[in-house]
């Protein structure tokens, strides 16, 4: 009886340790493209009316030399989840919201440094028990928890120099954002 209260006693300890911890999700780093990096990683946070809520962060490398400056705004990200073939891509759903982007952003990397910066938003209108969301400038990105497939987050970054300081070299270019599987 001794033992069996105990395994009972582990179990439930393992299945609460299980529940407290928070899914994350880090995808592999880009090519570097003019000497910045990056990736995406995407953080299973909460849930909300039953629906599995998912923040999206970007984090930005320089390993090379000197600073440099990234203008970034709403604009800057184009992102789309997708299935392992990409035979099915989840569009964004129309929803009641109520979303505060900043405007427009002078990131500078320091010479040997990584940023990283939360690029997924809030304030949509969350369904009840709709599956897994995640909140993106461009809308509610919506999909089923009953669905077998595994699903991944991808975005291209494009930015323009804007010539605000020339005492900092400004980068400008697209990077190809290796996709990053979207926690359950």
């Amino acid at each position: 009886m001794k033992d069996l209260y105990k395994l009972l006693t582990l179990a439930l300890a393992i299945t609460l340790f299980s529940l407290s911890l928070k899914a994350e999700e880090i995808g592999a780093w880009s090519d570097r493209v003019d000497g910045i990096q990056g990736r995406l990683i995407a953080n299973r946070v909460s849930d909300f009316y039953g629906t599995k809520m998912v923040n999206v962060y970007l984090e930005l490398k320089n390993p090379g030399a000197g600073p440099i400056e990234i203008s970034f705004g709403d604009d800057t990200l184009k992102s789309r989840v997708v299935d392992s073939t990409e035979s099915q891509v989840i569009k964004p759903t129309e929803a009641s919201m109520s979303v505060f982007f900043p405007p427009p952003q002078r990131l500078i990397l320091p010479y040997d440094s990584t940023l990283r910066f939360r690029v997924s938003v809030s304030g949509y209108g969350i369904p009840k028990e709709a599956g897994t969301a995640i909140q993106m400038i461009e809308g509610l990105l919506l999909f089923k928890s009953d669905q077998k497939q595994q699903f991944f987050f991808e975005s291209s970054l494009t930015s323009k120099a804007k010539i605000v300081d020339t005492s900092v070299r400004q980068w400008e270019g697209t990077i190809k954002l290796p996709k990053v599987l979207i926690p359950k």
